[in-house]
């Protein structure tokens, strides 16, 4: 795993603090366990994709602005009863987290409980993890 400090900057741009790297790569992380609708993981994945041109931007005011919306956009405790089936993130969301934890130097990892077929999307195949 590289240090927070070399995670991403090119020579000469201002390198992106710690703290911020520990807090993207912490709610990325929970991302990958999270259910939600399809309309909400939409949603979710505009927040990662602005995160990632935060990161290719090496613009750390957005990387922060980006990873606090994205853990205001976690689950709730709150579900209410006839609401739209979770599901977990879909392949494509995943893949988007993964990528972006690597480049901010973060070991990659999928929920070890969530097998699925190649090509699949858990958002589209009903395959979920069994809760905890």
């Amino acid at each position: 795993m590289r240090s927070a400090d070399d995670a991403f900057h090119p020579s000469g741009s201002s390198p992106v603090t710690s703290e911020t790297i520990d807090d993207a790569l912490a709610v990325l992380g929970d991302l990958l366990v999270w259910k939600f609708s399809s309309e909400r993981w939409e949603r979710v994945e505009s927040i990662v994709v602005r995160m990632r041109e935060a990161v290719d931007a090496h613009d750390e005011a957005a990387l922060v602005e980006a990873t606090v919306d994205l853990e205001l956009a976690g689950p709730t405790r709150i579900t209410r009863i006839g609401d739209t089936p979770l599901v977990p993130p879909p392949r494509r969301v995943r893949t988007r987290a993964n990528e972006l934890i690597h480049s901010l130097g973060g070991d990659t990892a999928h929920p070890p409980d969530s097998p699925e077929p190649d090509g699949a999307d858990a958002g589209d195949t009903g395959d979920q993890p069994s809760d905890r």
